[in-house]
């Protein structure tokens, strides 16, 4: 029986004929603080079961393309034009991060991205601050950014990544809400 890792990367190479890269990001519920994250409040979150997979391989072009598992639908932006305009659409929260990571002038490259997950979304359980983050540990690494070890305790990247998702949040809640 395949591992959900190994579902994740077989559907990402039978989808864009390419071996991609494997990043993951788990869920999270607030024990306290629910909904003052984003405004700067105290909040005490912990990390759960559920995940965000995002597998990554480049592309030749300057196109950002998502394949979402969940929703078995493909978006597909061009990474120069991308703007502060969400669509309402589940491809916001990844084009989010892309959008994030330019204003802090990170050059991202053009990219084929699976996301798979098994957060239930709407539940509280942050399914699109995971997606938001595996996106973002994703797209620093296909940048060229080092990424820390599963030994290391700190890293230049964290506050990226973190500062990437929370952008991409502001960005998409400058529209109207995804349903």
């Amino acid at each position: 029986m395949m591992t959900y890792n190994e579902q994740a990367l077989r559907l990402h190479q039978l989808r864009f004929g390419l071996e991609g890269k494997l990043f993951a990001a788990p869920a999270r519920v607030n024990l306290i603080g629910e909904h003052t994250d984003y405004t700067g409040g105290l909040v005490m979150p912990m990390a759960i079961d559920f995940r965000t997979a995002a597998v990554l391989s480049k592309r030749e072009d300057q196109r950002a393309v998502f394949y979402s598992a969940n929703y078995d639908e493909e978006a597909s932006y061009e990474v120069a034009s991308l703007e502060r305009t969400p669509k309402g659409h589940w491809s916001d929260y990844p084009a989010g991060v892309v959008w994030s990571l330019q204003q802090q002038g990170i050059a991202v490259s053009g990219f084929n991205m699976t996301l798979a997950g098994d957060v239930p979304l709407g539940a509280g359980l942050s399914s699109s601050a995971s997606v938001e983050v595996a996106t973002a540990l994703a797209l620093l690494a296909h940048a060229g950014a080092n990424l820390p070890s599963k030994n290391s305790q700190t890293s230049a990247v964290a506050p990226k990544t973190s500062t990437s998702a929370q952008r991409a949040a502001s960005w998409i809640s400058s529209s109207s809400r995804v349903p």
